[in-house]
């Protein structure tokens, strides 16, 4: 009887653990099916940076572009001991900058510009703002931080700020 109730017990365990297995497996295949669980972003920028982008397109000297949207790691690449390289890469991997201001003919990166809303001031985002404001001044790449507000006056902000950090 001792014998009958061990293989019972040893047969349940095996059943159970083969349901398991086969349960994980169906949901790791939901993510290896062609399934893909994406739509089109209404738009890449919202008003306020779009304003700020179309006053910069007028305003921006012919030597010069600019591009919205910028993944950190685009402009700047670590340079410390190779054993440390994932975990800085990993740090600049999924941040974006507004819009950087390259110059034409070789696509360097002249200028960062943050348009900073209403959430920069969670501590989440000041949090990321200063590790920007760090990593680019590291990299020797001017940041400029143009803080929300209604009544914004682009043509003194483009004027009085950008266009001189680009002589």
């Amino acid at each position: 009887m001792n014998n009958n109730f061990l293989f019972l017990l040893f047969l349940i365990i095996v059943i159970v653990a083969l349901k398991i297995i086969t349960l994980k497996l169906k949901d790791k295949s939901k993510i290896k099916k062609e399934h893909y669980p994406f739509r089109k972003k209404d738009f890449l920028l919202n008003i306020s940076e779009r304003k700020l982008f179309e006053a910069l397109l007028q305003r921006m000297p012919i030597n010069y572009v600019i591009y919205p949207q910028i993944k950190l790691n685009s402009i700047v690449q670590f340079s410390g001991e190779n054993k440390l390289f994932r975990g800085y890469q990993n740090k600049i991997d999924r941040k974006t900058l507004d819009f950087v201001i390259f110059e034409k003919k070789y696509l360097k990166p002249i200028l960062a510009i943050e348009y900073d809303g209403p959430t920069h001031s969670r501590k989440d985002r000041k949090t990321n703002d200063n590790f920007k404001n760090n990593v680019l001044a590291k990299a020797g790449i001017k940041l400029i931080r143009i803080k929300h507000s209604r009544n914004l006056d682009l043509d003194n902000i483009i004027n009085t700020e950008i266009l001189p950090s680009l002589q």
